[in-house]
């Protein structure tokens, strides 16, 4: 059969040339990075055409899929087309040849008999958000999500998930993986993140690296190269055609004096009442929508409207459509059997909710006016099939736009040539960019003269188009800094320069303030008090994630204001609530906090006292970019809204439960009661009476039993139902790691490590910790003798009942413990021995890079060979994270973790008889010279710890070093004589093999161009020295990024990406000339390190001063050199710099101050990574050192002191206010605040 039969099959239609196009390209390995297809020709038939490919290419293709839409929608288009597919491969006949093939690939044994080869997850229904996807590497997969599950996925930090996980969803997102950005236009942020991810993994040299597809029918500017597009035959074809040329009759409204935009447009929508159509109505406000919708459902109407918005709960979205109206909506092939399309006119009330990916088709639009991107989307909403002759579109407009005037009279300034009147223009069209786009749009369907046909739309002018699309966010650019911090994921507490993940998905944008998630479940009723000892949260959460129909999401001012009224309303002031911020660890937070909130509210802003304000605005930005979980009981959902009303409301609350999939029961005892037992296992058992004696008569409803389908692969199973031996555990975890081994892992070669050996060695170890009594008595087996191989157990189960011991013993470094005594591993390599280690002690989520302190130890063992234990586990990490790239290294743990899961959900894996072809990586040569000792290179340099900009001068040297040298490591050590501090840079080898020194270095770094690295259009006015920007707040961020040029090709942007607890580092103001200063410092480096006598003290370079002026400028006029002033970083100077301490103004006496230039420049650079704790005190920081040797991707950790056994010493230090106008700071000399001997 032909790719036309096998779509015509898996589709029910057959394809359009530019889909046989895109099979051709697939089925060679070549994947567009960009698509631009008209919006109603089938984007998403990209999965079908994936999936054809895969099964009959398979070493050409990626296995798994994933598609990312804009926002979760009612109807979407993708999830219908991958449950259609899904339903295809089990029904179709003609569909067998590519089942077999897909079944080939797959390395464990189905879920279930009658299951698919294709794994999916989508957005609603049984297939929500499930892990049936990662429980096999191997098997196809199509995954479906918004960008901020799948954005923060990839970045290690996926919202509602534990940190456990957390690596595992990155490795499945980024590795072997198509990734299919739906409609990129309207997140450019999102596509810059993920052209980041796509280039540091072809560094890293990851070994399945990700690919990815830029999606859109409306791009916002010309591609700098030429993106996959329907072709000629295409627009021949007479349904493409009808559907580019689909008939909508445009007309354009402008809103008259004193009349309001919900009225105007509930009487435009009212014109139809009489005409039996379906009508939509989009506006961009949620409250205008709710006034519309209110507006027509009256009289003969009523029942005939429904609305749609973003901030309706998942559920409730999902439920809309089964509604008769939305039913009038649908296309034929999207309507459902038993539901009843309403008669008569109806109407559809949306905001941008219904914008992009809703499958639906409405006769006539009425609209506001909104951006070009919004309006084409809306447009593409209407006649979308091409099957009406008579469609109409009114837009209302603004009689006059807002920025009109203050742009006008800005305008004139410059005509005047008034003072900074260029500048007070410029700021004047950045601060109305919203409603020059608005303006634009408006031009632009003017031009259409009436048709607003796909066609039409494209005829427009390329760049008018762009003009009118929303602005662009501020976007943060990720590099490998940023990439290092995520990947931390063992570490659960605050690493300063760990930002959030938000900013980098969505960029930033005045005009968008940010959301908080809202869900409810009874565990936070349940689940209080001593019971939160029992039962953590974050393990609650893991055995029964949070799925995409229990949210809903808000304004987080709203939401504080409405959780506030609740807080107050509730009889219960005990009640908790469970907030997860973007690190993912649980905060339980009482309900009487936001009460307190509802009574500062109470008083009205202006009876506020200033504590009562911070109160409030703290708590606000607690719950910014999180996610709250409320107590079922506390009420707060109305027809799918947050609402401050939860009286007498007969909306639900908890709707965890999916039918048929997962549900909880409460019973007497901790067995599953029999009518259960035969379909659902046990994920965990609740006993709501921890300590008290067993009653079956009086607690009936003592245990709460949470139940699983068996042919779901969703969670890693706790208990079972009859206790299962550590043999038989491990044996079944061999297996199915051979399989996945055999399938993914190149076969070996020689001089590489043999991945399948490690995989299989790693499963045969991985559980050997639990062969301890303390651990065996923890889950109840009271039977344990370490002599019988039929007692120890790997699992409890039957009337086991596990005790909740206060240890934190983790049986992943008991394992890491015994391996060393298995025969197998003693023969392996030394990096295979690396491997199999980490594996083991990565398999529950530790490892990466470190066990906590409290779960260093091990029952076995005495303390110091636990902490020797413990001391290589985050370097062996850093070792292999260089090696296989940081999404490499997760999949790799992924496999282990994978075979692991399903031998607790009871798969066991055949061994495959032909395993698919795999690419091997050369992998030797980098692990053994990060390994190396003999040959190794050090760069020393003196330096004094208790300087702040020392220290973090040295991490910029370390930094810039390992531009040159990956491999180089570094620490600080003091000489026991003189108690000289020194920082020392190991393995400073570059590619060749060839070891420079620090001469050699300071040369490069000299010699390395600086320039702003500005490309977005942001703000540069720091860069004029004449600027009056500048003002006393600590987080003026107004200079530009910098980018320090080959060969390092190192960005700096941390005073930009600093939050409120970290903008006091930037020392100065707005109005200084950051890249300047750079520059001058830099210049002034060169000329010290170009001195006759620099070699023979090049160590004392931190200490080497010198008056430093600007560099010379072909342009510049004057012959006198300009002195140039630092940064005031290096704390020598700072406590110099203001005549009121020095008794005396050097400028007024003409003196020159000197500056230590190398302190001030490598500071700048070294704080990119190494942002420090800050303290409890305003503006004081801490930071700490480290005296074992470290690579450079743990390096923000060590600073912060979360390394353990590499910590000796820490100090803080304050960035003080140098002038009394309080906008230049200094750092000041460090205090020694902590000191560990070791």
């Amino acid at each position: 059969m032909s790719f036309t039969d096998f779509f015509c099959a898996a589709t029910g239609n057959r394809p359009f040339p530019w889909q046989t196009a895109l099979y051709e390209k697939f089925s060679t390995g070549q994947f567009p990075t960009s698509a631009n297809i008209p919006t109603g020709l089938g984007k998403t038939s990209i999965v079908a055409v994936w999936l054809i490919a895969l099964a009959l290419y398979p070493h050409k293709v990626p296995r798994r899929l994933v598609y990312v839409v804009n926002r979760r929608t009612v109807v979407d288009q993708t999830t219908a087309e991958v449950e259609k597919l899904r339903m295809a491969l089990s029904k179709k006949p003609e569909l067998k040849e590519i089942v077999d093939k897909l079944l080939a690939l797959c390395a464990l044994p189905l879920p279930a008999p009658d299951s698919p080869p294709l794994a999916v997850s989508t957005l609603r229904g049984q297939f929500a958000d499930n892990r049936e996807w990662s429980a096999d590497p191997a098997r196809p997969a199509v995954i479906v999500g918004t960008v901020d599950m799948i954005g923060s996925g990839l970045l290690f930090s996926r919202y509602t998930a534990g940190f456990k996980l957390r690596p595992h969803h990155a490795a499945f997102l980024a590795q072997d993986v198509l990734l299919v950005h739906d409609e990129a236009h309207l997140e450019p942020a999102f596509q810059q993140l993920l052209n980041s991810v796509v280039g540091d993994q072809k560094r890293s040299n990851d070994p399945r690296q990700l690919w990815v597809i830029e999606l859109s029918a409306t791009t916002r500017l010309v591609a700098p190269i030429e993106p996959f597009r329907i072709s000629k035959d295409d627009e021949k074809n007479e349904f493409v055609n009808g559907r580019l040329n689909a008939v909508k009759h445009l007309s354009c409204v402008a809103l008259t004096d004193g009349e309001k935009l919900p009225v105007k447009i509930s009487a435009l929508a009212l014109e139809h009442k009489d005409s039996g159509r379906a009508v939509l109505v989009f506006i961009r406000s949620v409250e205008h929508a709710t006034k519309i919708a209110a507006a027509l459902d009256k009289g003969g109407l009523k029942g005939k409207v429904l609305t749609l918005t973003g901030t309706m709960r998942g559920k409730e979205r999902d439920d809309l459509v089964k509604k008769p109206v939305f039913q009038r909506f649908l296309p034929e092939s999207s309507l459902i059997d038993d539901a009843e399309a309403a008669r008569g006119t109806v109407f559809l009330v949306a905001t941008s909710a219904g914008e992009v990916g809703v499958n639906i088709s409405a006769d006539d639009l009425v609209c506001d006016l909104s951006t070009y991107e919004s309006m084409a989307q809306r447009f593409g909403r209407v006649n979308r099939f091409g099957k009406c002759d008579d469609s109409s579109i009114t837009v209302v407009y603004p009689q006059e736009f807002p920025h009109t005037k203050k742009i006008s009279d800005a305008e004139k300034a410059v005509a005047d040539g008034k003072k900074d009147a260029e500048k007070k223009l410029r700021k004047a069209k950045e601060s109305s960019a919203l409603d020059i786009a608005l303006e634009n749009t408006l031009e632009l369907l003017h031009k259409l003269g009436g048709d607003a046909s796909p066609t039409a739309l494209e005829q427009l002018p390329a760049a008018e188009r762009a003009a009118a699309f929303s602005p662009q966010p501020k976007m943060r650019v990720a590099t490998d800094v940023q990439f290092d911090a995520w990947a931390l994921t063992s570490i659960r507490d605050r690493i300063a320069a760990r930002p959030p993940v938000a900013p980098y998905l969505h960029g930033e944008a005045e005009w968008e303030p940010p959301e908080t998630h809202i869900a409810w479940r009874e565990d936070v009723d349940v689940i209080k008090d001593e019971l939160l000892n029992a039962y953590a949260p974050e393990e609650l959460l893991a055995d029964f994630p949070l799925k995409p129909h229990e949210f809903l999401r808000d304004v987080s001012s709203r939401v504080l204001n409405k959780i506030a009224s609740l807080a107050a309303a509730s009889s219960d002031k005990t009640l908790s609530m469970w907030l997860i911020p973007e690190s993912g660890e649980i905060k339980v937070l009482p309900i009487s906090r936001f009460a307190s909130a509802f009574d500062i509210y109470s008083k009205g802003s202006s009876k506020r006292t200033p504590e009562e304000k911070r109160e409030v605005d703290a708590l606000k930005a607690e719950i910014e970019d999180a996610t709250m979980i409320l107590p079922a009981s506390l009420g707060g959902i109305k027809k799918g809204l947050l609402s401050a009303e939860s009286a007498g409301n007969s909306d639900v609350t908890d709707v965890s439960e999916i039918e048929n999939m997962r549900l909880r029961i409460h019973a007497p005892t901790p067995d599953i009661p029999e009518p259960y037992a035969e379909r659902y296992r046990l994920i965990r058992s609740i006993d709501t009476k921890s300590g008290e004696e067993e009653d079956e008569t009086e607690s009936p409803r003592r245990y709460w039993l949470w139940l699983e389908a068996k042919k779901a692969l969703n969670a890693e199973r706790r208990t079972a139902q009859h206790p299962e031996t550590l043999a038989d555990h491990t044996e079944v975890t061999i297996a199915n790691a051979a399989a996945i081994a055999e399938k993914l892992l190149p076969a070996p070669t020689d001089g590489e490590p043999d991945l399948r050996r490690c995989l299989i060695a790693a499963a045969e170890l991985h559980d050997l910790g639990k062969n301890r009594r303390q651990w065996q008595f923890g889950i109840g087996n009271t039977t344990y003798d370490s002599a019988r191989q039929e007692t120890i157990l790997a699992k409890s189960g039957g009337a086991m009942h596990p005790r909740n011991l206060t240890e934190n013993y983790r049986h992943e470094f008991g394992s890491i413990a015994d391996a060393p005594a298995s025969a197998d591993f003693a023969g392996l390599t030394s990096i295979e021995r690396d491997i199999v280690l980490h594996l083991v002690a990565a398999h529950h989520g530790r490892a990466r890079p470190h066990f906590p302190a409290e779960e260093i130890f091990d029952y076995n063992a005495a303390p110091d060979v636990s902490t020797v234990l413990a001391a290589e586990v985050p370097r062996r990490f850093a070792r292999l994270q260089h090696t296989f790239g940081r999404w490499g290294l997760a999949w790799l743990e992924s496999l282990l973790r994978a075979a692991d899961y399903a031998a607790s959900a009871g798969i066991v894996a055949i061994k495959p008889a032909v395993s698919a072809r795999c690419l091997a990586v050369s992998r030797k040569s980098e692990t053994e010279t990060l390994r190396q000792k003999d040959s190794e290179t050090v760069i020393s340099l003196r330096v004094d710890v208790a300087n702040p900009g020392q220290y973090f001068a040295c991490c910029g040297l370390f930094e810039l070093a390992t531009r040159l040298a990956r491999a180089a490591m570094a620490h600080f050590e003091q000489d026991c004589n003189s108690k000289q501090w020194r920082f020392v840079i190991s393995n400073c080898i570059i590619h060749d093999g060839k070891a420079f020194t620090l001469h050699d270095l300071l040369t490069e770094i000299v010699n390395a161009k600086i320039t702003n690295a500005n490309t977005s259009g942001n703000d540069d006015s720091a860069n004029d020295e004449n600027s009056d920007t500048a003002d006393n707040s600590e987080d003026d961020a107004k200079a530009p990024p910098l980018q320090f040029g080959p060969p390092f090709d190192s960005r700096l942007d941390w005073w930009e990406t600093a939050d409120n607890k970290t903008a006091a580092l930037k020392v100065w103001a707005g109005s200084m000339d950051c890249l300047g200063i750079a520059t001058a410092m830099q210049n002034a480096t060169r000329l010290i390190i170009n001195e006759s006598d620099f070699l023979t003290d090049a160590r004392g370079i931190l200490s080497a001063c010198r008056v430093v002026y600007e560099p010379a400028s072909e342009n510049s006029k004057s012959k006198k050199p300009k002195k140039k002033e630092p940064f005031y970083f290096d704390a020598k100077r700072g406590p110099n710099a203001d005549s009121r301490d020095v008794g005396f103004a050097p400028n007024d006496l003409s003196l020159q101050t000197i500056a230590s230039p190398a302190v001030e420049l490598l500071c700048l650079v070294g704080l990119q990574r190494t942002i420090p704790a800050p303290a409890q005190q305003r503006r004081q920081f801490v930071y700490t050192l480290w005296t074992t040797p470290l690579p450079i991707s743990l390096l923000a950790a060590a600073v912060n002191g979360q390394i353990p056994e590499s910590t000796d010493y820490s100090y803080r230090f304050e960035s003080w206010f140098r002038t009394s106008q309080k906008k230049h700071k200094a750092f000041l000399q460090a205090t020694l605040t902590k000191r560990t001997n070791k």
